[in-house]
């Protein structure tokens, strides 16, 4: 038999929820002047083996992120849940679960930008 929620359970789920999606879209911004900025000045000084490590670090750091936003995303539903138990409003998990969904949307973008240019480090 699993503890009884505490009052307050589904506001700190959906504002879990809502500060993991606040960090993953903050970090969004930096993520594509980065790739833009290494696009720009053509990778000048970097090795071929850098540059193989580089495109598969942007590849598990975007994976990374998709996998934190996927536990955002399970965050917000599990306080949607456990507000339906307590009687709260289900309004910050569902915010969060949304949030958290489009973080997802945008990593996917940034995903595929950086595969758009490292995909030939690979070999």
């Amino acid at each position: 038999m699993s503890a009884p929620d505490h009052p307050h359970a589904s506001a700190y789920y959906g504002l879990a929820a809502i500060a993991l999606a606040a960090v993953l879209l903050l970090m969004a911004l930096p993520a594509f002047h980065l790739m833009s900025w290494l696009d720009v000045t053509g990778y000048r000084g970097w090795t071929p083996s850098d540059l193989r490590l580089a495109a598969y670090g942007g590849y598990i750091g975007a994976g990374i992120v998709e996998l934190l936003a996927v536990m955002g995303v399970c965050t917000g539903v599990r306080g949607s849940i456990v507000a339906s138990r307590t009687g709260e409003p289900p309004i910050l998990g569902t915010v969060g679960v949304c949030l958290n969904l489009f973080a997802a949307a945008v990593w996917i973008g940034c995903g595929f930008a950086w595969h758009g240019q490292a995909h030939g480090f690979i070999k």
